[in-house]
């Protein structure tokens, strides 16, 4: 990439929802040739003018992303076709500072929520990219490698190429009490146990235990996720049921189905449903420990 400017990548990293000009632009500014200093800042400050509503504190010329809001939300959607996510997985791996790959990383995840871009980033390879980012130091590119992983995985062929490049073991890594990247790396997991293939290699690597670990963590978010990953882990496999109770989680369960926030108990009772799902020994522990009363208080 000849030309960078973190203004501007900043501009496209907080681009998730633009129109076609504004990503046209965008790329334009940052492919294009070397500009001074002042002429990119009167450029920026047309394009958050045309394209993003701008708080009456905010400066358009500075570019001060927290401040602006997208004028128009269907703009996720042609992302993909006008070329903006290949630009932002190209950044994953070139960003010079920590702030701007936060600002990078986020805005591939949120794009991820896109089947269309979710094809698009992993075609470019991002894959490989997030998941190395999982190991950075700075714990916030972990997390929201982890939440572009999570959103990627809602996609069965990423699913699996996620987990053939790695990405179980070092979200494993992740799933660690008080660590900040916990929670999205939960769901991370949560999601790739959807898939077959993937919820037999999360098994492999001591996920259950380590799942079951994090049901009691002050962290709501964390509850709610190991949770769900713990539902789809015995969804269909009597053998996840018998080793999930096995290693405490019955126990661990009910207690979500009463604490924590709504999420977290929607959860854990789809978790101990699957539990108790063909096995009369979950059914009965399930019963012996009160979950049938928490589930009719």
């Amino acid at each position: 990439m000849p030309f960078r400017d973190i203004a501007t990548e900043t501009i496209v990293a907080r681009a998730g929802r633009v129109e076609r000009k504004a990503v046209e632009d965008i790329k334009n500014e940052v492919d294009g040739p070397t500009r001074g200093r002042s002429s990119n800042r009167v450029l920026l400050a047309e394009l958050a003018e045309q394209h993003f509503v701008i708080s009456p504190s905010g400066d358009p010329s500075s570019c001060l992303l927290s401040t602006i809001r997208p004028k128009n939300v269907s703009g996720r959607e042609v992302i993909a076709e006008e070329g903006g996510t290949k630009v932002l997985v190209e950044l994953l791996d070139s960003a010079d500072n920590d702030g701007f790959l936060e600002e990078v990383v986020l805005a591939v995840a949120n794009l991820a929520f896109n089947n269309d871009n979710r094809v698009s980033m992993a075609a470019d390879g991002c894959i490989k990219s997030l998941i190395k980012l999982l190991s950075s130091e700075n714990k916030n590119v972990a997390k929201d490698a982890s939440q572009a992983l999570a959103n990627l995985a809602y996609n069965d062929e990423i699913n699996e190429r996620i987990t053939r490049e790695g990405g179980v073991s070092v979200l494993m890594g992740l799933l660690q009490v008080d660590d900040p990247a916990a929670e999205e790396a939960a769901r991370a997991i949560a999601n790739l146990a959807r898939n077959t293939s993937s919820k037999e290699v999360i098994v492999n690597h001591g996920g259950i235990d380590a799942l079951i670990k994090l049901l009691p963590d002050t962290n709501v978010n964390c509850k709610r996720n190991a949770a769900l990953a713990l539902a789809n882990i015995a969804s269909g496999n009597d053998e996840n049921k018998v080793s999930i109770a096995s290693a405490g989680g019955i126990k661990k369960l009910i207690p979500l189905l009463t604490e924590g926030n709504e999420a977290s108990k929607k959860n854990a009772a789809p978790a101990l449903a699957n539990l108790a799902d063909k096995n009369m020994e979950n059914q009965a522990a399930i019963s012996a420990f009160g979950g049938i009363a928490e589930v009719w208080s």
